[in-house]
């Protein structure tokens, strides 16, 4: 009997031919989606929710229904997601007319491998309409958001490329809130103190100072010298509750840099400290096998490939049969996966003295995960690298980080002998005794998933460094004390990948949809690609050192931080994507709650498993968004024109925001004057705009006279400068800027 396998992409059907070799069976691809919403219209009835599809290559449906003819049996194998069963169950649909007496299956493979299809052409099963009706619920849900509410933005700002996607609004809000932390953020400096300890010549060891923790909070507030407050009223009741409470040890941070300077005062060079140490077994678990998000964002830190391209080179890596599905939030292995891999590490790795390989199992920890298939892992550990046509040294990148990942994943723990070590003067100490240096060296017991790793690990014996301890006597000279100013608790903007993390940490959205969200952000120009805000801080520093000219004298020195930062890769909301969230806020304010976007894919999680219909969830949300749409009028919206927008308002003379930025609108001419370079020159935003500055762009070009010769001041992408009457470009000095300008 002849079969017809289809598939979404025009590579895997190559690759399933060649494991199918002399079997009569057809394979052909979908191109994903062959049905789509229109884009001219909502594409649904509001009331039945019957969704009114229209196709999207005519040339391969045309295909598709010609090959099905002519089979006995039809297998719709489109990918193992929501997406593929939707584009399964649409074929069903396209082909119903052609497959009366015929056999038609549904089949799902998680990896292109010549085991996963034969054991899916033997499994088939029927389509899964919960699955089905949890995706079109879920493109509703999208449709009916970006139709309704992005016209409202249309009104408001008069730019009709605007959008207000789902997902969209709530990737754009986790970035504005950590924007709003920055701006709010209070700068908090602090002082931890180092010592440097000699223990012979040639080997000395660091050490952080140290403070119980029922001790911290009186130095902190009390300026007094310290050795005087060991005897107060609040020492002694702390000694009391000790009986009950093991006083833990942990780094001081001295907020108050006078206290900083007076136990520097009291520290001294050449004085004899005693070692105490204690040793602890420390073991360091595989990380889980690669879900979507984290193999994204450790391609990202290890071989810079933004999510797009690591999407890309994974799907390709799928299609030719090296990976598993590249789409998922699953952690999980497939038992006989974890057999083969197994089995490679014992033959690679294991030996009779030491076993490397560990069966494990992994749970998803994931936020309304709802993927059912495995994590992202390599389909046969024997191929260490990877070679097809068209492969490139990035696929190979990539590959390497599934597999190293993959076999770590089933391997045993990194094991340390962690030495814990405590430098005390005694109760004589200037210091007092409850200020103590503390100091750890790790020591490498087992080597466990890390012999798959290049990076250097200490190999010190741990006996040999106890050994010369014990010769010193345990006992150490302080050679250096330093104390390094830091700034507390710096928040970040996000980058691609962290914003990545945040909407999966949230629970919102999903792997095959991060990374068009991200693009349709910048698309939007609601974020663009820069830098932290730019701010100096300078902060004392504190050094003695053992100079026979300056010993024990404290070094005072000053360095400035950059509390911006030098990563140039975040996401920076722009002013209008600052509006455009202030204003559905005003309108939509449920669209703005992280938890509604969250709460719609639990929703979506109860039709996959049948216990609630998508009517229910449709009605409730397309009632909520009428009836916010409809108490905004066009009487009460705050038109403002822009370049490039639509035309439906008319366009008046002023500042307005436009998708490429702030703009001069001269009704007059219709021409329109970019002025970002001018903001950013006066370092103010539109609204900081005076009229003074309204009355020098609209001059422009203004004519005057510099070095004896008339020229005409412009405005361009690098800010003023001149342009002579033969129409050639010539600089001036910024220092220049406003007497030429405002005079």
């Amino acid at each position: 009997m002849k079969s017809l396998i289809i598939v979404e992409s025009f590579t895997k059907t190559k690759t399933i031919k060649k494991y199918l070799g002399d079997r009569d069976v057809a394979v052909t691809f979908s191109g994903g989606h062959i049905y789509n919403l229109p884009k001219d219209n909502l594409g649904f009835d509001t009331e039945t929710w019957q969704i009114n599809y229209v196709p999207t290559n005519l040339n391969i449906i045309k295909n598709i229904k010609e090959l099905a003819k002519n089979a006995d049996i039809i297998y719709l194998a489109a990918d193992p997601d929501l997406e593929g069963e939707a584009i399964a169950h649409s074929l069903y649909k396209c082909l119903q007319s052609i497959i009366k007496g015929k056999v038609c299956h549904r089949i799902t493979f998680n990896e292109i491998t010549k085991n996963a299809v034969i054991n899916a052409l033997e499994n088939p099963r029927t389509i899964d309409m919960d699955r089905v009706n949890a995706q079109e619920t879920r493109r509703i849900v999208d449709r009916l958001i970006g139709y309704k509410v992005s016209p409202v933005l249309w009104s408001k700002f008069n730019k009709n490329y605007l959008s207000a996607g789902r997902v969209q609004i709530a990737g754009l809000i986790i970035c504005i809130n950590q924007r709003n932390r920055i701006i709010n953020k209070e700068i908090i400096p602090y002082w931890t103190i180092d010592g440097t300890f000699s223990i012979r010549k040639d080997l000395s060891i660091q050490g952080t100072l140290n403070v119980y923790d029922d001790a911290k909070a009186k130095d902190t507030k009390d300026t007094k010298d310290t050795k005087d407050t060991k005897d107060t009223k609040d020492t002694k009741d702390t000694k009391d509750t000790t009986k009950e409470t093991k006083r833990k040890l942990i780094e001081y941070k001295i907020r108050d840099v006078e206290i900083v300077k007076k136990i520097l005062n009291n520290l001294s060079i050449n004085t004899k400290y005693k070692i105490s140490y204690e040793t602890h077994i420390r073991n360091v678990s595989p990380p889980p096998p690669y879900t979507t998000t984290t193999l994204q964002q450790d391609a990202y830190n290890k071989c810079r490939f933004n999510s797009k391209i690591t999407m890309k080179l994974a799907q390709d890596l799928y299609e030719h049969g090296h990976i598993t599905y590249m789409r998922t939030d699953s952690t999980s292995i497939a038992e006989d996966a974890k057999k083969m891999i197994l089995s490679y590490i014992k033959e690679t790795y294991d030996t009779p003295e030491t076993v490397y390989s560990k069966y494990r199992t992994y749970k998803t920890k994931i936020a309304n995960a709802q993927e059912a298939h495995e994590a992202v892992r390599i389909t046969n550990p024997k191929y260490k690298t990877v070679s097809f046509e068209g492969s490139t040294k990035s696929h190979e990148k990539l590959y390497d980080l599934i597999w190293d990942r993959t076999l770590a994943s089933l391997m045993t723990d990194t094991v340390y002998n962690d030495l814990h070590m405590k430098l005390e003067c005694g109760s004589d100490s200037s210091i007092g005794s409850e200020y103590i240096f503390c100091s750890t060296k790790s020591f490498l017991k087992e080597i466990g998933f890390h012999i798959l790793y290049s990076e250097k690990l200490n190999t010190d014996n741990l006996e040999d460094f106890l050994n010369i301890i014990k010769e010193s006597n345990q006992t150490a000279i302080s050679k250096e004390y330093s104390s390094q100013g830091t700034i507390d608790n710096i928040p970040s903007l996000y980058n691609e990948v962290q914003l990545i993390k945040e909407l999966e940490k949230e629970g919102i959205g999903r792997p095959s949809t991060y990374s068009s969200i991200i693009d349709k952000l910048l698309e939007k120009k609601y974020v663009e690609i820069g830098t932290n805000p730019q701010q100096e801080y300078e902060i004392e520093c504190f050094k003695k050192k053992n100079n026979k000219k300056l010993l024990n004298e404290l070094i005072i020195s000053t360095k400035k931080i950059n509390l911006g930062g030098k990563q140039k890769d975040l996401l920076v909301p722009t002013e209008l994507g600052l509006e455009v969230i202030k204003y559905i806020y005003e309108i939509f304010p449920y669209l703005c709650d992280l938890k509604f976007t969250s709460k719609m894919e639990d929703e979506l999680d109860k039709i996959i498993n049948a216990s609630i219909t998508k009517d229910v969830i449709l009605k409730d949300l397309y009632t909520k968004i009428i009836n916010s749409v409809n108490t905004t009028s066009a009487a009460n919206i705050n038109v403002s024109v822009s370049g490039g927008g639509g035309n439906t308002k008319e366009k008046k003379t002023g500042i307005i925001t436009t998708r490429y930025g702030v703009c001069y609108y001269n009704k007059e001419s219709d021409k329109y004057t970019n002025i970002e370079p001018y903001l950013k020159w006066k370092q103010i935003t539109k609204e900081g705009l005076t009229d003074r500055d309204i009355t020098f762009i609209s001059s422009l070009p203004k004519p005057i006279e510099y070095l004896g010769k008339k020229y005409n001041i412009n405005l361009g992408k690098f800010g003023i400068y001149l342009k002579d009457n033969k129409n050639n470009n010539h600089k001036l000095d910024k220092k220049l800027w406003d007497t030429y300008c405002f005079s």
